[in-house]
């Protein structure tokens, strides 16, 4: 995934948006500005920032994102991807950003591709590689990293927008519950618990042990606006969910979609989107600077 603008719109594969921003769990917290805190950031201890030419060839088996046993590594992607990264919505049921619900990104953070290969300091290892402190570990050093190189300033705020409240329809779930201990496909992990994998040739995208909020949010991003989970359902779900029709003008169907509307999908599972306002949360980029130099 190139996360970019070009000639003024915004080219997203909402696809791989989901699976890039899934990879990472909810983190909770309230102060997202670049002031000090009371008790010392965790950050990387070396970080090296290169911009990539717009001439250049990407390897197509080269992940967007990767977590590296000594790091963390960013590959041909923009400042916004990495942004995304670093802060995900602390508070209702979302589990990430929808495009939308980021204001304030200048068009070169959208545009101007990078790699940046962030390294773990020899003291932070040990807790880096504790699979219970390395999301929280890394949502704090992208954070200091992006405030330290970028000059990044954030903050939070609740605004009224238009949304889809996704609720059960007449007929009822039509997905089983999830049996603990039953073998599947391995997939990436998805907030809020379990796995996801990305819609495969047939134009399905497979959940395991999942709530219906995670749901919410993967169909957030095809849908363009925030999907608020209504259905009242809380446990953990296996679900096979036929990818919507997204054409783009002049462009005819993608080879990997069901060719089916987003509604028509979610009518099989026994759900609906149903149009209405709600109260969501909005991270506004207050500053930020192309990255300082090595």
């Amino acid at each position: 995934m190139r996360l970019h603008s070009e000639r003024g719109g915004l080219i997203v594969n909402s696809v791989r948006l989901c699976v890039l921003l899934a990879s990472f769990p909810i983190v909770f917290g309230i102060n997202v500005g670049s002031a000090q805190e009371s008790s010392p950031t965790p950050s990387f201890d070396v970080v090296s920032i290169r911009p990539v030419s717009p001439n250049s060839q990407r390897r197509e088996d080269q992940p967007d994102m990767e977590v590296r046993a000594d790091g963390w590594r960013l590959n041909d992607e923009s400042l916004f991807a990495a942004i995304l990264h670093a802060y995900t919505p602390p508070a209702g049921n979302a589990s990430f950003y929808t495009l939308k619900q980021v204001q304030g990104v200048p068009n070169w953070a959208m545009d101007d591709l990078y790699v940046i290969d962030a390294r773990i300091g020899e003291s932070d290892l040990q807790r880096w590689r504790n699979p219970a402190m390395q999301a929280d570990m890394l949502h704090s050093m992208l954070r200091a990293m992006l405030a330290d190189r970028c000059k990044l300033a954030v903050h939070r705020e609740s605004r009224e927008m238009a949304v889809y409240s996704l609720t059960l329809s007449k007929e009822g779930p039509q997905f089983t519950e999830s049996v603990p201990g039953s073998k599947h496909p391995i997939g990436g992990p998805i907030a809020g618990g379990g796995e996801f994998i990305p819609s495969d040739s047939r134009g399905v995208m497979h959940f395991y042990g999942v709530p219906l909020s995670a749901v919410a949010g993967v169909l957030s991003n095809i849908m363009g606006r925030p999907v608020q989970d209504a259905t009242g359902l809380t446990g953990k779900y296996d679900i096979s969910l036929k990818m919507p029709s997204m054409d783009s003008p002049g462009q005819g169907p993608s080879s990997n979609t069901s060719g089916l509307s987003a509604s028509e999908v979610v009518k099989e599972l026994g759900l609906k989107l149903v149009p209405t306002k709600g109260h969501v949360e909005i991270l506004v980029v207050d500053h930020i600077e192309r990255p300082s130099e090595n």
